[in-house]
């Protein structure tokens, strides 16, 4: 789905999505669960494999110190 699609898809503009995607722009909840129907999908399964991200983040992020 590309960001036009979404975005009108959640009444969203593209750009509003596309900041988010660039981490430029926080998302409210409400925003979360309106993505989420859009997805067909609940907001916890968006977060789901967070916690294996976030981790292997910290692991490159120790590494470049």
């Amino acid at each position: 789905m590309t960001q036009e699609q979404l975005g009108e898809k959640a009444s969203m503009h593209r750009t509003y999505i596309a900041d988010i995607e660039r981490g430029r722009r926080n998302v409210s909840v409400m925003n979360l669960c309106t993505m989420a129907t859009v997805f067909g999908m609940n907001v916890a399964d968006l977060f789901d494999g967070i916690d294996t991200q976030l981790s292997a983040g910290e692991k490159r992020i120790r590494k470049v110190k």
